[in-house]
């Protein structure tokens, strides 16, 4: 894999007083855009209120752990994925977002999972950072 750039992310707009913070490159943030407000961002704006933490629970579990400390975000009723990682794993109320995919079955296809590294590199070589003294907009590495 080559260089990583860096991306800016920006915050989704949440409810007021949702307990996670949601950030998304451009290209995710078009990707959400283009589902409109069906059930997959109405259930995001309700895990994003009570906390995404939660729904690393359950059988499928909305959040799911896929590997390095990379999660997966859907829900049953859609293909649509979002793809990322919790900026502080010990208290997790910001997920950095840098890819989402709408998956083609139950299980990942090749791409799929090299997609997953990516962002499982970005994380672990903290390719991505907070500009202005931590003041946002928030950066994100990808290829």
């Amino acid at each position: 894999m080559g260089n990583a750039e860096f991306r800016e992310v920006k915050e989704l707009e949440a409810l007021p007083g949702s307990a996670a913070h949601l950030w998304l490159t451009d290209k995710v943030f078009d990707e959400l855009a283009r589902s409109g407000n069906g059930p997959f961002v109405k259930t995001l704006a309700r895990m994003l209120k009570n906390g995404l933490v939660l729904y690393e629970m359950g059988e499928p579990p909305k959040v799911k752990h896929e590997w390095d400390g990379v999660y997966r975000i859907g829900i049953r009723s859609s293909l649509f994925r979002l793809i990322g990682f919790y900026e502080d794993g010990t208290n997790k109320t910001h997920f950095i977002c840098p890819d989402c995919f709408d998956k083609g079955g139950q299980q990942l296809n090749a791409a799929q999972r090299q997609r997953i590294n990516v962002v499982a590199r970005i994380k672990s070589e903290n390719l991505w950072r907070k500009v202005n003294d931590g003041k946002y907009p928030r950066l994100v590495g990808f290829n």
